[in-house]
């Protein structure tokens, strides 16, 4: 940050007078949980922030504490002049209780706005990047009107991601979510970028909406893939990577309509019985010999069966097939939602 930027950053630090508390954006969801933590609303000198934080969130957090302090001190060179003001104290405090939630949900360290936004976008499909990202911004500025955007590279509270996640993945759906995503070892934006090639989405089409070089998302998707390529994965395609999500729960089931395989699933009463068996065995992973053998056929007539099905399908490879089967499945033993009714994702003819 420049002395010009740092110095606008000082200026546009309002004192905490009453009348700049009765101004907060948000007060009852910021000062009134200042209040209601520390009993008053009044700012914070800096040995009373350690000692109201590290009461608050627990004395083994020093260092985390001071960390996060420090981070932002760096940034706002002045900030403790005049004390801390309750949403600074606030901010930290919903940051670092985030970080704790964050970990134990998904293994996850923090995440900074951009993260924050990527995840929405990926999963809130009918909302656009941008403005997601100025959801999130909107948000923070709101709750935390001291800091104005100086979010931009600092990790952030997670509530309002919390908020989208449960809204996004039903509460029967999310432990096993979750719990893949710590498996895999994915990373906040592996997994986003997960989420859009398994909606069919080409490395051009995330570049143009996220706004990162192809380059990026290259890389983004080489290290996915290596961390889904487990022993009993092989996985070095989008469709690859689909099927892993789908089998492992990490795609959420209520958006399984935006897969484009699904509008080729109906195909599948098209095939007869001998076509359909074997479409069962490819998606269980055995090759032309095994199927063969398994099915007491030549393995010349496999081939054939296997050229018929994915003419009918309408799908160009063996593994677009397995997707379309899995879909199948999934069609078969639709999840109901939380509250009763079943979402119907697949429509029929």
């Amino acid at each position: 940050m420049t002395l010009q930027e740092r110095s606008s950053a000082y200026f546009s630090y309002q004192r905490y007078s009453d009348a700049y508390i009765n101004q907060c954006a948000n007060p009852l969801s910021t000062l009134d949980r200042y209040q209601g933590l520390l009993g008053h609303k009044k700012p914070l000198s800096l040995p009373q922030f350690y000692q109201e934080m590290t009461q608050t969130v627990g004395f083994d957090r020093f260092q985390n504490i001071y960390e996060n302090l420090k981070a932002l001190r760096q940034r706002i060179p002045y900030l403790d002049q005049n004390g801390i003001p309750p949403d600074v104290f606030m901010f930290l405090h919903d940051r670092i209780k985030g970080q704790d939630e964050l970990t134990a949900r998904f293994g996850w360290s923090g995440m900074t706005s951009v993260q924050t936004a990527l995840l929405i976008f990926s999963l809130t499909p009918d909302t656009a990047f941008d403005c997601c990202y100025d959801t999130v911004q909107s948000r923070l500025i709101a709750t935390y009107p001291s800091l104005q955007s100086l979010f931009q590279g600092l990790d952030i509270p997670s509530d309002y991601l919390f908020e989208i996640i449960d809204q996004a993945v039903p509460y029967k759906e999310r432990a096993t979510l979750q719990d893949a995503i710590k498996a895999y070892g994915l990373t906040p934006t592996e997994y986003s970028i997960l989420l859009l090639l398994a909606r069919g989405k080409t490395n051009k089409q995330i570049e143009d909406a996220i706004h990162i070089s192809r380059h990026t998302v290259l890389n983004h998707s080489t290290d996915l893939f290596g961390k889904l390529n487990l022993d009993r994965n092989k996985v070095s395609s989008r469709t690859e990577a689909a099927i892993v999500a789908l089998q492992d729960g990490l795609y959420p089931y209520q958006q399984l309509s935006l897969l484009p395989e699904v509008a080729l699933v109906d195909n599948i009463k098209k095939l007869n019985e001998r076509e359909y068996e074997v479409l069962c065995l490819i998606a269980k992973g055995l090759e032309n010999k095994e199927i063969a053998k398994a099915l007491n056929i030549s393995r010349h007539t496999v081939k054939n069966h296997i050229t018929a099905i994915l003419y009918i399908l309408g799908c160009s490879n063996r593994t677009a097939a397995t997707l379309i089967y899995f879909l199948d499945e999934m069609r078969k033993n639709e999840v109901p939602q939380v509250g009763g009714d079943s979402r119907v994702i697949f429509e029929e003819e």
